[in-house]
């Protein structure tokens, strides 16, 4: 099951996107998959700078575990 989420002006949201929240950070939008093989995206949670690094060890914050309310797709 692929979940769908949507911003604060009701757009769905894709992975590659870039978010705005309201305070002004911004993310970019990462596909994802959890532990029961479900397709998700969510954001960053990686430090690139550490030198272990890689694409294949980079760590995501689900979108469920924000408030979409408060992000909006930058175009």
């Amino acid at each position: 099951m692929t979940a769908k989420y949507y911003d604060k002006n009701n757009v769905l949201i894709e992975k590659g996107m870039v978010l705005r929240h309201d305070d002004g950070d911004e993310e970019l939008v990462y596909e994802c998959v959890n532990e029961y093989g479900d397709i998700g995206l969510g954001f960053n949670a990686s430090n690139e700078n550490w030198s272990g690094f890689n694409e294949c060890n980079r760590e995501i914050y689900p979108l469920h575990q924000f408030n979409l309310s408060e992000w909006e797709i930058i175009k």
